[in-house]
């Protein structure tokens, strides 16, 4: 189970409390809550599963908390899917779509929504394995989707057996942190247009991987294409990147395809703040920003995990490389105090303020 829960705490919460064993009656409960001044639905793990979905429902004066009747006994909830939805926390869960039959998309979707917070539950999905074209290994669900929204919590949720990890797109003021995440296939988390984002200690370990015809594997990546927002203000500290044993993966990728061209997309990102993180992998690219204004990077350790590798396509050989720290198309990047094999940033050598050790 997932570890304490820390979600908002709303007197209104306390308006009604209604205790659910089916769909229909979470659908119901929903429903009354939403217009009565918010409330606390409880979901009998005995009962269920339960799907969490509407469209505009709850707000700042109808605040709506889901958690379990019993903490002991989580009930399963197959999918959430919250449009223009706002205030509503969901703790206590368990999020797993296996049972719905073959899993499909994103157990969880959020878009147009604000003030939506996901802590403190267990979620889980059916990858047990490296996925390759050659391969035998069960793909995963993938996560969650979250889309133009806004002040979005992720923290204290255990997450494992995906696919996919998260995806942040066009979203401002998300805290991803104190997650742990453990056999994903794909990405653990990415996206693009990130404002005012927290990605904090977070322990993603031992995933399973893939080749790189099928995914190019990144504990943390954010790119451009189709952004309507500029990357900005953007914290990623005390984290636990580690390969293990397992298939080498990029450590934090921040890089822009679009850069020069018009919109949102073309842009600069703006004031990213990376520090006190550990990469632990066998792959070149341990922390890499690009396109960048205002970018710190700093206490970092970048290690090479000696007995994890990467492979490009199901017939190729696995290779490995010593990962580094590497700016490129950030003339005012500040790079100091971190330790890796190699350091290169785009406004000169700075290898004097940083540790190049040899492995």
């Amino acid at each position: 189970m997932a570890t304490t829960t820390l979600y908002t705490s709303y007197s209104q919460h306390a308006n009604a409390t209604i205790t659910v064993t089916t769909n229909a009656e979470l659908n119901a409960a929903l429903a009354q809550l939403d217009t009565g001044g918010g409330g606390t639905i409880l979901l009998d793990g005995n009962g269920g599963p339960y799907k969490i979905s509407g469209s505009g429902i709850g707000d700042a004066n109808n605040p709506i908390l889901i958690k379990a009747l019993d903490p002991a006994n989580l009930p399963t909830v197959e999918s959430i899917d919250l449009q223009n939805a706002s205030h509503i926390a969901m703790t206590e869960l368990h999020v797993d779509s296996s049972g719905s039959g073959s899993p499909a998309g994103h157990d969880i979707l959020i878009n147009g929504s604000n003030s939506i917070e996901l802590v403190g539950n267990t979620m889980t999905s059916v990858a047990d394995g490296y996925l390759s074209e050659a391969g035998t290994s069960t793909r995963g669900a993938d996560l969650a989707f979250i889309r133009g929204s806004q002040d979005i919590t992720f923290s204290n949720n255990y997450i494992a057996d995906y696919c996919k990890g998260a995806t942040f797109r066009d979203v401002n003021g998300f805290d991803f942190s104190n997650n742990e995440m453990v056999g994903i296939q794909f990405d653990g988390l990415h996206g693009v247009g990130w404002q005012n984002a927290t990605i904090t200690n977070n322990n993603m370990h031992d995933f399973y991987g893939s080749t790189q015809t099928l995914n190019h594997s990144d504990f943390i990546q954010v790119f451009s294409t189709n952004a309507t927002l500029v990357t900005s203000n953007v914290t990623i500290s005390g984290n636990i990147l580690d390969s293990g044993d397992s298939a080498a993966y990029q450590g934090i990728f921040i890089t822009s395809q679009t850069f020069g061209n018009s919109g949102p997309s073309g842009q600069y990102y703006q004031d990213i703040q990376i520090f006190d993180n550990l990469v632990h992998t066998g792959k070149w690219n341990g922390i890499v920003v690009g396109s960048t204004m205002g970018a710190e990077i700093y206490d970092n350790s970048v290690l090479l995990s000696a007995n994890s590798y990467a492979q490009t396509g199901p017939t190729s050989s696995w290779i490995q490389g010593e990962p580094w720290i590497k700016t490129t198309n950030t003339p005012d990047a500040q790079v100091y105090d971190n330790i890796a094999s190699k350091i290169t940033v785009s406004n000169g050598d700075v290898s004097s303020q940083n540790y190049l050790i040899s492995f």
